[in-house]
């Protein structure tokens, strides 16, 4: 038995030395060294127990796989680089909430996608900037709601310009370290509106030494009491002003003029995912965070992790809930994730609907145009 145990695994282990060559290739991954290309060679070879592990669950509809871009890094290093300081929900003052009564379409199917208010998958590059993302996609849905057009907002706009902080909840936007849609929608509130992304392209998330990258300091006046100090960041090395419009010569953080639309305002939905549906069928696409840790390995199907595997009161991931539909086995949400497009459903995911799994019920938002 022991025998027929180790030749299986020297199997597995053979084919994903393999694999890592093809994975690597289509991934386009580089490495600073060989040293630092064996590391990640073994991670890789380890990480196949993980998904084996996860795949053996039989009551996760969803199915792991190495195939996307993340299979190179340990269960710490994805927590550290793509995922954002967990955190417990906030707990919204209730004249904010958005009142929406539960109608039939709370039980078919909807989808943003087939009636033109989201954009394409982005992808946010290894930092903590999905907080960013979820905020900017559901402005997309309500730009394209109120102007009839779909253009693409601007993310780097929050990570450079937003320093918002709610000393109450000790809570605080901090960039490339994590943030709150709730807070965004106020800083917007305060500058005046929101960008075009043409206007101020991310760069933040663009790998070092590609065309199109910025090293962003941290936006002026950030609390350093919510966000922890990176003034050791100021430095040529980490931040420099002069790559970004936002700091830098063009000043947009300090300018009101060229706003794509002003923000009014915001509201939060309920926990109740009937009321969250009726209000997605109605309102437009939603901002959303949750739990994400075991979205690593996620390939396709409905995530459906087991709830102490996945702790609601733990929120390390902002994304955007876009539809929502029922199959064979389960009701479910459709998420827009800011991955890129080679993770997952083509840079989406489907995880449960109805039992507030991951926490994915939690803080459910929308910001209001004018």
């Amino acid at each position: 038995m022991k025998l027929a145990v180790a030749l299986t695994f020297a199997t597995i282990a053979a084919t994903a030395l393999e694999d890592f060559d093809a994975w690597k290739a289509t991934h386009a991954k580089q490495y600073g060294s060989l040293e630092d290309e064996r590391a990640a060679r073994a991670r890789f070879h380890a990480n196949v127990l993980v998904v084996q592990k996860l795949n053996d669950d039989p009551n996760d509809g969803a199915t792991y796989s190495l195939a996307g871009p993340f299979a190179d890094m340990s269960t710490e290093q994805f927590v550290r680089d793509v995922l954002v300081k967990a955190r417990p929900p906030v707990d919204f003052a209730p004249e904010r909430q958005l009142q929406q009564p539960v109608t039939a379409a709370a039980n078919s199917s909807w989808d943003w996608r087939d009636h033109g208010a989201v954009t394409t998958v982005k992808n946010q590059g290894t930092l903590g900037t999905c907080w960013a993302f979820s905020t900017v996609g559901n402005l997309e849905g309500q730009f394209f709601l109120t102007k009839n057009e779909l253009k693409d907002l601007s993310v780097e706009q929050l990570v450079e310009c937003d320093a918002m902080n709610d000393a109450k909840n000790g809570t605080a936007d901090c960039g490339e370290f994590g943030g709150w849609p709730y807070l965004a929608y106020q800083y917007y509130e305060k500058a005046g509106g929101v960008r075009f992304d043409s206007e101020m392209p991310y760069c933040s998330g663009v790998p070092f030494g590609k065309p199109g990258n910025c090293m962003p300091c941290m936006a002026e006046h950030y609390s350093k009491k919510g966000c922890g100090s990176h003034d050791d960041d100021f430095s040529p090395l980490f931040c420099n002003k002069s790559t970004t419009k936002g700091q830098g010569p063009a000043g947009l953080c300090s300018s009101t003029s060229g706003m794509a639309a002003q923000v009014s305002g915001w509201k939060w939905v309920s926990f109740d995912e009937d009321q969250i549906a009726s209000t997605l069928a109605e309102v437009g696409p939603l901002s959303v965070a949750l739990n994400a840790q075991l979205l690593q390995f996620y390939h396709k199907g409905i995530f459906n992790p087991r709830d102490v595997l996945c702790n609601k009161q733990s929120l390390d991931h902002g994304v955007l809930i876009v539809g929502f539909g029922v199959d064979k086995t389960a009701k479910y949400w459709t998420v827009k994730n800011s991955w890129g497009q080679k993770w997952g459903e083509q840079g989406y995911f489907r995880i449960v609907r109805g039992t507030g799994k991951c926490g994915i019920n939690t803080q459910v938002t929308t910001g209001v145009l004018v």
